[in-house]
């Protein structure tokens, strides 16, 4: 584990001495692991590697999340889907070891945010948890990454809950 954090801490401080600091969002790191649906991270425009990193993504990305101890976490997904091909805004989901966590819409110019807490009692006792990001809409169901490109993330945060001073732990 110690490891593994000072790597994490030598890629985040190589990554950012470089100026790619959006490729860190689409990482896998320690405590977090893209893994089925999700492509190899890319980049806009993909002639540079200083410019915004992201993964396409299929009708459902899983990642894998390490747990933080018996702490609640935070979550969350950012992105874009393609309005012009998709003709609607889709729900983007997050659902944590099979129970649901957290919905959004894109908007009209396919941008989408979910993110939610995942209480302390959902990670207890757990060493890893599975994550999905579904969408309700890709239109071409049967195509996977890289080949389907109308969906991508282009970060991913799970980090320890922090609330504010004045308000109550969950």
């Amino acid at each position: 584990m110690d490891e593994e954090l000072r790597r994490d801490s030598f890629v985040r401080e190589l990554i950012k001495r470089e100026g790619m600091e959006s490729a860190f969002g689409v990482a896998s790191r320690s405590d977090l692991r893209f893994e089925w649906g999700f492509a190899p991270i890319d980049y806009d425009p993909d002639v540079g590697f200083h410019e915004r990193a992201f993964r396409w993504v299929g009708q459902r990305g899983v990642l894998r999340v390490r747990s933080h101890g018996d702490k609640p976490m935070f979550l969350s997904a950012y992105g874009w889907t393609n309005p012009k091909v998709l003709h609607t805004k889709p729900v983007v989901s997050l659902v944590v070891d099979g129970q649901f966590l957290a919905s959004g819409i894109a908007d009209a110019t396919g941008l989408y945010w979910v993110g939610g807490i995942v209480p302390r009692e959902m990670v207890r006792g757990a060493d890893w948890l599975t994550v999905d990001l579904d969408f309700s809409s890709v239109a071409f169901h049967w195509a996977e990454p890289p080949e389907l490109k109308v969906a991508h993330v282009l970060s991913v945060t799970w980090e320890e809950f922090k609330p504010h001073a004045d308000a109550g732990a969950p």
